[in-house]
């Protein structure tokens, strides 16, 4: 089953993370070798949000889900009203 979500583009995301210097861009924690998580930020993908540089930071999963959680999930549903 192919999903339907946009993902970055793989020279997107290693130019977000060089801009990051390996920190979470929320909460400036160090990844320390932990995977980063590529947001789309600040327009969401499912809101038309593009796939470019402009568009994405690198969180922490922490970060990651309570974004996703408290802002986004609230503002897609808000939209599809």
């Amino acid at each position: 089953m192919k999903s339907s979500r946009l993902e970055f583009p793989k020279s997107v995301r290693e130019e977000a993370w060089k801009r990051s210097g390996g920190i979470c861009e929320l909460c400036k924690q160090d990844f320390a070798g932990r995977i980063p998580h590529f947001d789309h930020y600040p327009i969401a993908a499912c809101l038309g949000g593009p796939n470019n540089l402009s568009n994405i930071r690198c969180l922490c999963v922490k970060c990651h889900k309570h974004i996703t959680a408290t802002v986004d999930v609230p503002r897609i549903s808000k939209a599809k009203r």
